[in-house]
């Protein structure tokens, strides 16, 4: 499944979703001047999208600190443990098309035999 090439993040904002080999150690950023979500391209479908998902929630913690004025964000675990909780919801329940049962499920045991730490914590 491809990840969508751009998401509608509010009434009037657009960012561009693109796969690219990110050689930084990162496995995605989202980049708030060009509006755009870029997502290391060898990362297992299910890993993909819960990276969009922790990068879009980057977003909507930089909305939530401007536009209502919290004095505080979330921090990258935070965000990380939201993105990769509410991925399994949304495939499991059938609200999210881009990552089947099967994917989400051999994505998570992929990571629970994994010696090391799919998500790295740079808090």
């Amino acid at each position: 499944m491809t990840l969508p090439k751009k998401i509608q993040v509010a009434a009037d904002k657009w960012f561009m979703v693109r796969e690219d080999k990110i050689e930084d150690g990162k496995l995605g950023f989202i980049d708030f001047e060009k509006k755009e979500i870029v997502i290391d391209e060898r990362q297992p479908a299910a890993g993909k999208y819960i990276i969009l998902l922790h990068e879009l929630l980057h977003f909507v913690d930089e909305q939530n600190l401007s536009y209502f004025c919290y004095k505080r964000g979330l921090t990258e675990k935070q965000v990380t443990y939201l993105a990769s909780g509410l991925l399994p919801i949304l495939v499991y329940s059938g609200l999210l098309k881009g990552v089947t049962r099967k994917q989400m499920d051999d994505f998570i045991q992929q990571i629970k035999l994994s010696s090391e730490d799919f998500f790295e914590f740079k808090d």
